[in-house]
């Protein structure tokens, strides 16, 4: 389910369980919306709310240096998709695409997906997080510092959380630096860890 709010205000940040606990500050109008049936109960799980922030305009990004953005959704990996990455990238090796052999001669008893699979979703996380109004064209200008930490097995959710490092003006743009940590549910280490670097262009 997604929410999409203007802004976020400063004083609603994940408390240790994840959950923003100062809610109806953040929007007071919305606070009624939460007491219906369709949302009785979001928030007194221990799941993030869904919190897209919007901005409108790239150059926002300047004054953010080193704020956290938030979280995207958690997304479950499947067989059929590492299978289809296999295809996309012809890289077959036995640990993503054999289940039965990964069943026995695998360390994790499971097939995991490609290092690759889990970067190329940065992309569509992003997008979960973030959203900027006036933006005409996004490159994907580079990714810094990556390291594969921790392997994604098969019907694994990760998501990713999202920080800004850095943002510039560069060639008629704004260069954003991100530092990005896909996330892996119930387990302390992350999957990967980057930081990327986007042109922006409004």
């Amino acid at each position: 389910m997604d929410i999409t709010f203007p802004s976020m205000s400063s004083s609603a940040t994940p408390n240790s369980s994840g959950l923003v606990t100062d809610f109806v500050k953040i929007n007071a109008p919305f606070s009624k919306l939460f007491k219906s049936k369709s949302f009785n109960g979001l928030f007194s799980k221990k799941l993030s709310p869904k919190i897209k922030r919007i901005f409108s305009s790239p150059e926002i990004f300047k004054n953010m240096v080193g704020e956290f953005l938030g979280y995207s959704d958690w997304k479950l990996v499947t067989q059929k998709e590492i299978n289809d990455f296999a295809s996309a990238t012809e890289d077959f090796q036995w640990i993503h695409v054999n289940e039965k052999k990964a069943a026995t001669e695998s360390p994790f008893k499971n097939t995991i997906a490609h290092g690759y699979y889990s970067l190329s979703l940065i992309p569509k996380f992003v997008y979960e997080v973030w959203e900027c109004k006036s933006l005409k064209l996004v490159l994907n200008y580079g990714t810094d510092k990556i390291r594969f930490i921790s392997p994604v097995i098969c019907n694994n959710q990760i998501r990713a959380a999202i920080s800004v490092l850095d943002a510039k003006d560069y060639k008629g743009g704004v260069l954003l630096t991100s530092k990005i940590n896909i996330e892996i549910k119930n387990s302390e280490k992350p999957a990967l860890s980057a930081e990327t670097l986007s042109l922006l262009f409004s």
